[in-house]
């Protein structure tokens, strides 16, 4: 999240944390399969200058629209407003 913040190219690994946070081609590259592969994935994208700095802006524009604090916060209170009363007592802070 940070890397896309900062408006950079993002090549990761197609693992679910990943596939949360990237939209493959659009907001960064996932690749599967071995050490290799994604070298290879490096590789042949890393001249192209017009892909990555695409994906670099969607990434940026993605993060801002999804990941930003607020939105962030805003979500974990409507969870925390959702909550039985009950289930919160458990909690100590």
């Amino acid at each position: 999240l940070e890397a896309m913040a900062l408006s950079k190219p993002i090549f990761a690994t197609d693992i679910r944390g990943n596939r949360d946070a990237l939209i493959h081609c659009e907001t960064g590259y996932l690749v599967s399969g071995t050490n290799d592969d994604f070298v290879n994935s490096l590789l042949s994208k890393i001249d192209d200058v017009d892909f990555l700095t695409a994906i670099s802006k969607k990434a940026r524009q993605y993060c801002e629209k999804h990941f930003d604090s607020e939105i962030i916060n805003n979500k974990i209170i409507q969870i925390i407003d959702s909550t039985p009363a009950e289930c919160l007592n458990l909690v100590t802070i």
